[in-house]
């Protein structure tokens, strides 16, 4: 009876991860798969009892891996991660920000995530050996 148990729960598990992997590869957002009470912001939103009031923060779904803050042509362009796509703001102050459509959406090949390359000819770093 144990051993039955344990196979249901797996398939059903697992059943649930095909479902949200095909999600994904059709272009579904993860955050078109929340309750729908989840998704809208509302307006008091910025000014909740303990949001952040001088840092960044989104106004739904998580923020993960903030990265590429670039200053380009009198704005701070900002990226980070989200449901595995690269979202992007953009502030002349670094206190208001103006949150833009996603900068890299997700494919069917997978998520955009971030990382970093360098080209390190004469092992300056000393990472690598000869």
């Amino acid at each position: 009876m144990k051993k039955l148990l344990a196979i249901l729960t797996a398939a059903m598990l697992l059943g649930g991860c095909t479902i949200l992997n095909q999600d994904l590869k059709n272009g579904k957002d993860l955050e078109a798969l929340r309750p729908k009470k989840m998704q809208a912001a509302t307006s008091d939103y910025y000014t909740e009892m303990y949001r952040p009031q001088y840092h960044f923060s989104t106004p739904t779904g998580n923020l993960a891996d903030p990265n590429g803050l670039i200053y380009f042509e009198g704005e701070y362009h900002l990226f980070h991660q989200k449901n595995g796509n690269w979202a992007h703001a953009v502030s002349k102050d670094l206190l208001h920000w103006e949150h833009l459509p996603i900068a890299l959406e997700h494919d069917t090949l997978g998520q955009a995530l971030s990382g970093s390359a360098v080209v390190d000819w004469k092992d300056s770093t000393g990472f690598f050996w000869r």
